[in-house]
Formats: structure tokens, C-alpha cells, sequence
């Protein structure tokens, strides 16, 4: 699992511009064919699970995500669940 930093957005509006972010990628033949992971934004920031962000990440790849569940930890932080929604791409 790949570990970044990475802004997160919703059309033009930014969620977060500092989140933590695992992401795992998965395909064949060097081919990714899917993405998926975790975020840890800060406390001020909220999504809703069921709905479509823009990843940013900080080797310049980009993607749709779509949450799948926020799990609260013992320690009062939440742990967001996503799956990728199409490539996660870089632009060249």
C-alpha cells in the first residue's frame, strides 16, 4: 500500500488540501485496472459516503473516488474507506 499526501475535492471546491492517503493498486502486466484505499483528513473536513471526489495525490496522479465507509477509531479519528471509480491517471 502506497502512502501520500494528497488534496481532495468535490468540482471546484477543495475538501482538503493536506489529507493522508493509502492507496493500494491493482492490475496486471504493469496495467493498473483498479484503486483503492484509505484517507485521514482533518478534523474540519467531512465527505459522505456514497459520493464522488477528485484525488489529487503527490506524485501527480489523479482520480474519482467514491467513498465506501468512515470508521471511527478508539482515539476519536475517522478512518474513510474509497474505491477507485475509473483509472487513476498522470497527465504527461
Amino acid at each position: 500500500m502506497e502512502h501520500h499526501t494528497c488534496r481532495l475535492l468535490q468540482g471546484d471546491n477543495v475538501i482538503d488540501s493536506h489529507a493522508e492517503c493509502w492507496v493500494s493498486v491493482f492490475g496486471s502486466g504493469g496495467r493498473p485496472r483498479s484503486w483503492q484505499g484509505s484517507l485521514q483528513l482533518s478534523k474540519e473536513c467531512t465527505v459522505e459516503p456514497g459520493e464522488s471526489y477528485e484525488l489529487e495525490l503527490d506524485d501527480g496522479r489523479h482520480g474519482t473516488l467514491v467513498i465506501k465507509r468512515i470508521k471511527a477509531s478508539s482515539g476519536g479519528e475517522e478512518h474513510i474507506e474509497f474505491i477507485g471509480s475509473g483509472a487513476l491517471k498522470k497527465d504527461q
